[in-house]
């Protein structure tokens, strides 16, 4: 632990020394050091404990960012002083290096997804080592024309917020009884509204209907979510919400699962919260991951035809070969 803590020091020691060629203008050193401070904290999250290495790991995104900002900003500037007499309209955007881990444990790897996700509608990012989903995708004209059942979407998603606020207020772990009351009443609530979810897209047929009680603070919002069938960025809004908000329950497990480390046997009540947090990481997936990914899959594909398309007005309508080739 002390040789870890010692390897920490010495790579916030080198982003310390980044920062400083950033701030004195000495770009392409600073991106220099950024590079190494980022291999360096890499490196040192893999030995960390599991709490300690995510806030290291969640710090190295940030200077990833950086990075890029810093790279954008020097293409700009070349750029501007290649072409003194013309403004620039249009700046390319580079695509991001990221390095791309997958966690080991399956129910991290819900959450990186999650998390995946929601910098994607943001900023975009990387799914797969060749796959770059940029923002542009997620907010291009038309989306909600060509994606059905917006509107449910819209309600499951703001529903699944609503149900997480009451476990947000709480201030403290150690009540384990009022824990385990919340997070069952968390599966309770977000298991009758995927039930409805699915009923209303036509996924599950005579599906049971919720009760009154989940759905009755939202009652008064049924005539604005009717006009908002065809408006995505709404429901993108709140699945960004939900994205981020659910992180909540990863903190959660590793809380817990720090706490019972060394401890033989384990007490029933903690044992009892962990799988309730697997079994809401599997709710999740299946629910709002499973119709995200759908959804992009979707956008993916209609924002190439529509590239494509772009592409295609920029060629001759009919391409003739010359006489002279031609008979040749």
């Amino acid at each position: 632990m002390e040789m870890s803590i010692e390897a920490l020091m010495e790579a916030l020691a080198v982003l310390q020394q980044a920062t400083a060629l950033d701030f004195s203008g000495d770009v392409e050193d600073a991106v220099e050091m950024y590079i190494a401070a980022v291999t360096c904290l890499d490196a040192v999250a893999e030995v960390l404990p599991a709490d300690l290495a995510e806030t290291v790991k969640r710090n190295t995104e940030a200077i990833r960012r950086k990075i890029d900002i810093l790279r954008r900003s020097r293409w700009t500037h070349e750029q501007t002083t290649l072409f003194p007499s013309f403004t620039i309209q249009f700046v390319p955007v580079p695509i991001p290096i990221e390095d791309y881990r997958v966690p080991r444990s399956p129910f991290s790897r819900v959450f990186w997804l999650m998390r995946l996700l929601k910098r994607s509608i943001h900023q975009g990012a990387f799914f797969t080592p060749s796959l770059y989903v940029s923002r542009e995708v997620w907010m291009q004209n038309g989306s909600g024309a060509s994606l059905r059942f917006v509107g449910a979407k819209i309600k499951y998603t703001s529903a699944l917020c609503s149900a997480i606020e009451p476990l947000q207020s709480m201030k403290t772990l150690g009540d384990i009884e009022k824990t385990e009351v919340h997070l069952r009443r968390f599966v309770d609530i977000e298991r009758e509204l995927r039930s409805t979810l699915d009923s209303e897209i036509g996924r599950v047929k005579d599906a049971k209907q919720p009760k009154k009680s989940v759905w009755g603070t939202l009652t008064k919002k049924a005539k604005s979510w009717a006009h908002q069938e065809s408006n995505y960025d709404v429901c993108l809004t709140w699945a960004s919400r939900a994205l981020e908000e659910g992180q909540l329950f990863e903190r959660w497990h590793i809380y817990f699962a720090q706490a019972v480390k060394g401890v033989s046997p384990v007490p029933p009540g903690i044992q009892l919260i962990l799988d309730l947090l697997q079994y809401i990481g599997v709710q999740l997936y299946s629910g709002l991951c499973v119709f995200l990914l759908h959804d992009m899959t979707m956008l993916v594909e209609r924002y190439q035809c529509k590239c494509q398309k772009s592409v295609a007005r920029l060629l001759p309508v009919e391409s003739r070969l010359e006489s002279g080739g031609a008979s040749s």
